[in-house]
Order: structure tokens, then sequence, then C-alpha cells
């Protein structure tokens, strides 16, 4: 009887997985999960230490601001504003805050 070698053992194992009956209807009743791959254990809990969660403290302040706007027809317009930030973020509001309306 020759050696059996991995080419052979491959062709095998794929012939009798073919032959194998799937399952194609799945329910409550009759899945079975594959098993657990993947997990870690997790940390213990300690409920009598209060979770605190430390924003991050970014700049905060106002900036000056030159807007040039330039529009469909070729016309540019400049303006000066304020914008104010807080945690490093700016908010957008505030652009428009020394306008008037329109």
């Amino acid at each position: 009887m020759p050696q059996r070698t991995a080419e052979m053992e491959f062709w095998e194992d794929l012939e009798r997985d073919r032959e194998a009956p799937r399952q194609t209807n799945f329910n409550d009743t009759n899945y079975a999960p594959s098993k657990q791959i993947n997990i870690i254990q997790s940390l213990p809990f300690n409920s009598s230490q209060p979770a605190t969660r430390k924003q991050p403290q970014g700049l905060r302040g106002s900036a000056p601001a030159s807007i040039h706007w330039q529009d469909a027809w070729g016309r540019i317009t400049s303006w000066q504003t304020y914008f104010e930030f807080q945690n490093s973020r700016i908010d957008n509001r505030t652009f428009c805050l020394n306008l008037r309306k329109g």
C-alpha cells in the first residue's frame, strides 16, 4: 500500500465533507453553537467603587476668524468674526453671533 501524502488526505477530507449532511434549517430547538473562540476572562467588578469618568480637559476660550467667501459669480466677500471653543472643539453656533440677521 502506498504511503498517504498530504494531498491524498486533503482530497479524502474534502470528499468526506461533501458527503456529510448539512444543516440548513436553524431554530431554537436544533441550533448548537460552535465552540467559543476568542473569549477572554473579564475583570471582576467592584460595585463599592463609583465609576468616575474624567472628561478630557481641552482648550477653552475664543479666537478671531477672518472669513473669505466667493460666490457663484466670483464676487469675494470678507468679514471678521469671533468663535468660541470648549474642550478643544469649536462651537459652530458662535461664528455668526456678531453679525446681523440675513
